[in-house]
């Protein structure tokens, strides 16, 4: 057992899959698909260190609301007279769509 968690822990549950089918190709692939995820970064792809780092305080304090809907009518994310989100809610919408995005991205890597 602890073999197997250890290829498991390594390779990947689409590795062992792949052994248990006999599936001789699909087990190469993900060993050399390992292996060239393996190669060291070029200098330019490294991290540079503190000068790359995000600094300050954010611009919207994080609130227990999700864009205002645990607000009242009065106070909603966009005012009846209002016909854009202002800039702020606009950031925070962006921001969550970035983030939808690459968590769509990581999962269709996993397929």
């Amino acid at each position: 057992i602890k073999g197997v968690q250890k290829l498991l822990r390594e390779n990947g549950n689409h590795f062992l899959v792949a052994i248990g089918n006999g599936d001789m190709a699909a087990v190469e692939a993900i060993s050399q698909r390992k292996q060239a995820d393996q190669v060291p970064l070029t200098p330019a792809a490294q991290p540079r260190g503190m000068d790359d780092e995000l600094v300050g305080q954010p611009r919207v304090k994080p609130s227990r609301r999700f864009f205002g809907l645990g607000k009242g009518d009065e106070e909603g994310p966009v005012q009846p007279d209002a016909s854009k989100l202002s800039r702020d809610n606009r950031a925070l919408l962006q921001e969550a769509l970035f983030d939808l995005l690459e968590c769509k991205r990581l999962l269709d890597q996993v397929r």
